[in-house]
């Protein structure tokens, strides 16, 4: 596949590292710092310090993307200008079918610090641009720092963990609604109010704190916190808020030398597909949190683990890699987070098998109806047989007789007794049944009657019904 000329942006801007310098050559798409092209300079931040608050509740998928994803036409890759805050973000959140997060951001933000006059090319960077400008672009790259935003930040994951999805959802909304007061005003009587009405929930609020830009790190990464503490840190915060360097605001090369070409010989078609398979390993680390223990979670971390070394050995931070090894990566983490979705059905699945698990005389065990699209799309297979034992004067007295059905390497979700004749007699599940791969009926009919009977199972694979009790 050829390249294309991707036209950059003659301004941009990623997250500011440690090692980062005004007059710092920035490489487009991989975000690597490089020698300085331009003159030395100073830029001094404003004196104007704004608020910013942002709250999110994380409750699938769509709202985990929303909070990771990087914009395609930046023109820098996701894997170059991950954060620590990313990092946060992958151990910090719970996503499943009975949790959520819900995501504070309390930000100080200062006016940037800009320069003004922009620096010129040194005479060393414009002689060698003009001998060739390749080389040029591989010691400079095609941005340079030419300033920064200084920020100070606090934020809290609360982690909202439930024995039922509406539970979660009632208290996820209530701490949404609720956490500015604790969050940024302090308010210790709101945190006092969340925690009860957590409680009366059967919810649990699981904490963590990180605070940025402050005038020493101590406290800045606190886990495991209560609502009633929260409070404290956020007047510590704002007392101690004095602000860091947190973005790196660019210029490309042709603002300063009207000579120098916007153009980087990079695949778009490279560009955009590394950017959604480095987005989903993201939202792939989070979700992991959520799988259930033994085959799935040992299975599929191993999976995960390996697509991600293949990652670093196929993606260079520079994307001049094979864009079909590219493809295959993509396919592979793709069809991982669908099992991750589907693992997740399965375990409502059985969940609902649980809360109706039938009598030895019943009827019904299980779930028996597939009305629910979801439910309906998992693996399931039904199988039905009849027993009919017809009164004859040879046996006077009372029918006996059983029914038993094999679901060999699946296990059963589902049973439904169903009656063929109107004087049926009793009926009993002898052993077997749900989580099984078989059920047995024995049958007894009324005296000097016989019986017919249908029984109807349901079942699903045996390896999708590894969920232990405290998952359901």
């Amino acid at each position: 596949m050829g390249k294309t000329n991707m036209d950059l942006h003659t301004e941009s801007e990623i997250p500011w590292t440690i090692t980062a310098n005004l007059g710092d050559g920035i490489a487009a798409p991989s975000g690597e710092l490089l020698q300085s092209a331009v003159e030395p300079f100073t830029a001094v931040p404003g004196m104007t310090r704004t608020e910013k608050l942002f709250i999110q509740s994380v409750e699938s998928e769509k709202e985990i993307r929303e909070l990771v994803s990087v914009d395609a036409h930046v023109g820098f890759n996701t894997a170059a200008v991950a954060t620590s805050a990313q990092t946060h973000v992958e151990k910090s959140l719970a996503v499943s079918d009975r949790s959520s997060t819900v995501l504070f951001k309390g930000r100080f933000v200062w006016d940037p610090a800009l320069a003004s006059p922009l620096p010129c090319l040194t005479a060393e960077a414009r002689s060698l641009y003009e001998r060739d400008p390749s080389e040029f672009h591989r010691a400079h790259g095609h941005y340079f720092i030419a300033g920064f935003t200084k920020e100070a930040e606090l934020t809290i994951f609360a982690r909202v963990r439930a024995t039922s999805r509406e539970s979660a959802s009632k208290v996820s909304a209530k701490v949404k609604a609720d956490i500015k007061n604790v969050g940024w005003n302090a308010d210790a009587a709101a945190a006092t109010d969340i925690e009860k009405f957590a409680r009366s929930q059967n919810c649990e609020i699981e904490l963590d704190l990180l605070k940025t830009g402050m005038s020493d790190d101590r406290d800045s990464d606190v886990p495991g916190l209560t609502l009633s503490q929260i409070p404290g840190h956020v007047k510590d915060f704002q007392k101690r808020a004095v602000g860091t360097k947190t973005t790196a605001l660019l210029v490309h090369y042709t603002r300063v030398d009207p000579k120098i070409s916007t153009k980087t010989d990079v695949s778009a078609d490279m560009y955009e597909k590394a950017n959604h398979f480095y987005e989903n390993l993201v939202v792939a680390n989070v979700l992991k949190s959520t799988l259930p223990k033994y085959y799935a979670k040992h299975n599929m971390e191993k999976l995960l683990n390996e697509i991600e070394a293949d990652g670093q050995k196929y993606v260079p931070r520079d994307l001049s890699g094979d864009i079909h090894k590219l493809n295959d990566l993509s396919d592979r983490i793709e069809n991982w987070l669908k099992d991750v979705d589907e693992l997740e059905v399965y375990r409502r699945l059985w969940h609902d098998v649980n809360a109706a698990p039938g009598t030895k005389n019943g009827w019904n065990w299980g779930v028996i109806s597939w009305d629910d699209p979801e439910l309906a799309a998992l693996a399931v297979e039904s199988k039905s047989e009849s027993r009919r034992q017809p009164y004859t004067w040879k046996q006077p007295g009372r029918q006996k007789g059983s029914l038993k059905i094999e679901v060999p390497h699946r296990k059963i979700c589902g049973i439904k007794l169903m009656a063929n004749k109107r004087f049926n007699g009793d009926h009993t599940l002898a052993n077997g049944g749900l989580k099984k791969d078989s059920v047995k009926f024995d049958f007894m009919s009324e005296f000097d009657r016989g019986f017919n009977w249908t029984v109807k199972v349901w079942s699903v694979p045996e390896e999708k019904t590894h969920f232990t009790p405290d998952e359901l």
